[in-house]
């Protein structure tokens, strides 16, 4: 069975002006709680893996305004490494505005994880698009992330992505990013063709 099948239940209701949807899920054949045994030919530790759950709302009653949010839990505990639990909480909210030929969008996610080998994460990131003609655009976007635990993992970067539509079915776009990880430059360039 793959580790990432999940089986559950999902609730949803959606309108002219917002969507809701609820889920409860698991892994497959997931044991809800395992009692230690030390005198197994495998040791086995005390563990937990309640139901987890997501909640994911969109509004988009305001013309050309489309706004979203998310949070998602990850239920799993091992009580035998010094009490401390794997449980992680997601949390997602997004927003994107347009003006005429203007996309403005902006992102933030956090992740809070029980677990000090797995550090909380706070990322955003906003994006400006715009069509200077029918077959020529430009996006830039500013992003940055910050690791609670380890400060090595802060990075924030500024991207810049000009893109040329050759085709109904085909354009090209042409990507260069200034990364900044910690107290350090990295300057990388990327070039993709595609649709």
């Amino acid at each position: 069975v793959d580790a990432h099948q999940q089986e559950g239940l999902r609730l949803s209701y959606a309108s002219d002006q917002f969507s809701v949807s609820l889920s409860a899920f698991n892994g497959v054949n997931a044991l809800e709680e395992t009692a230690a045994d030390a005198t197994a030919v495998t040791a086995v530790v005390a563990a937990e893996d309640d139901l987890d759950w997501e909640l994911a709302i969109a509004f988009t009653g305001i013309e050309n305004l489309a706004l979203g949010g998310g949070v998602q839990t990850n239920n799993e505990s091992n009580n035998a490494l010094l009490n401390q639990g794997a449980d992680t909480t997601i949390i997602n909210v997004h927003g994107a505005y347009t003006m005429g030929k203007a996309l403005i969008a902006a992102e933030w996610s956090n992740i809070d994880a029980d677990n000090t080998t797995a550090p909380d994460r706070d990322a955003y990131q906003i994006v400006v698009d715009y069509d200077v003609s029918d077959v020529l655009g430009f996006a830039v976007r500013y992003a940055e992330e910050d690791s609670v635990v380890t400060a090595g993992q802060n990075a924030d970067s500024v991207t810049i992505a000009p893109n040329y539509k050759i085709s109904d079915n085909l354009g090209a776009i042409l990507e260069y990013s200034n990364i900044n990880h910690a107290n350090e430059d990295d300057r990388s360039e990327e070039r993709r063709v595609g649709k």
